[in-house]
């Protein structure tokens, strides 16, 4: 009688890499993902990034997102190819005045008439318009439906 023994070595970090990455729906995804294939803590990865655990778990569970600072420091440890962390928010309100200001003289519209496409009032585009404040996400995501972004 004879015995064949086979060897069968499955990969944990794989498997549950895979499985993440097929159900990546927000940037807390993201980050429990990078940080899996890194194999860091979130303790680890605070005092690289200078966020607390409590913050890092609210951005897993999409709650919160990353500011500015820290999405770039999340981009940059993690050696991605984007400025910021999985967030178009950020990347595309960079420099949101420009596109603002174009898209309203391009179409030959007053302050007033932009801002009651979008439902907003004038004052807030005039700020978007001069660089005081961005766009919120809720109104980012108007701009973007509206083909304005």
């Amino acid at each position: 009688m004879t015995y064949n023994w086979n060897v069968f070595v499955i990969n944990i970090k794989d498997s549950e890499l895979r499985e993440i990455k097929a159900n990546i729906q927000h940037i807390g995804d993201w980050l429990k993902y990078h940080k899996t294939l890194k194999n860091i803590s979130y303790e680890q990865l605070s005092h690289k990034i200078g966020l607390t655990k409590r913050c890092f778990g609210k951005i897993e569970e999409g709650s919160i997102f990353p500011g500015r600072q820290a999405s770039k420091k999340l981009a940059s440890y993690f050696n991605l190819s984007t400025k910021y962390f999985y967030d178009p928010y950020l990347e595309e309100t960079e420099n949101i005045h420009i596109k603002l200001k174009d898209y309203r003289e391009k179409n030959k519209l007053k302050i007033k008439e932009v801002a009651k496409i979008i439902s907003t009032h004038e004052s807030n585009w005039s700020t978007w318009e001069n660089e005081k404040y961005i766009p919120s996400r809720e109104n980012y995501h108007k701009l973007k439906e509206l083909n304005i972004l």
